[in-house]
């Protein structure tokens, strides 16, 4: 599925006059859609790299034709990777999609072993891993803040946790 996905986009990208993100910009289901400015926010960055790929940058206002009414300074970032980039650059953005990678590589290995976890215990695999991916694809429209980020926060640990207490499950059975 992953690999069919990334295909998929690279197709895309061949076929579609604009970048294939701008998809998110085309679908208008309620007439309200902010999907532009989010689409375009992601070709802003990309335009601007040179000025925060290393550090990040404390000035992006001039990324997109409206600002935020509280700083003359910055734009509505509405995107957890940019944000990321914003913040710390290239090198942050990196190391928070490989905290994903590896928070799904932790549900994956756990998911190996069900024939040795209870229904309850599945059931937690399965909610922390649709909750994962919910998490990395509402980051595409928003950016985490507040008591937002603690959503983020849980469930990284709780993957976290979950291959730990199955890797001892797993040596404990295998003795």
């Amino acid at each position: 599925f992953r690999f069919a996905a990334v295909v998929g986009y690279i197709f895309l990208g061949f076929v579609m006059e604009d970048p294939p993100y701008y998809i998110m910009a085309r679908i208008d289901i309620t007439g309200g859609s902010t999907g532009w400015h989010r689409a375009r926010l992601i070709w802003s960055s990309m335009q601007h790299l040179g000025e925060w790929w290393l550090w990040g940058t404390d000035y992006p206002r001039h990324w997109m034709p409206t600002g935020v009414s509280w700083s003359p300074d910055h734009t509505d970032i509405t995107n957890q990777y940019i944000k990321m980039g914003v913040i710390g650059g290239l090198p942050l953005t990196v190391i928070y999609i490989a905290t994903l990678w590896i928070a799904f590589m932790f549900i994956g290995k756990t998911l190996k072993h069900e024939l040795s976890l209870s229904k309850s215990q599945l059931q937690l695999l399965w909610g922390a891993g649709a909750s994962l991916f919910a998490i990395t694809i509402t980051g595409l429209s928003i950016a985490f803040f507040d008591q937002s980020a603690f959503f983020l926060y849980m469930i990284l640990g709780i993957s976290g946790s979950l291959f730990g207490t199955e890797k001892k499950h797993v040596a404990i059975t295998a003795q």
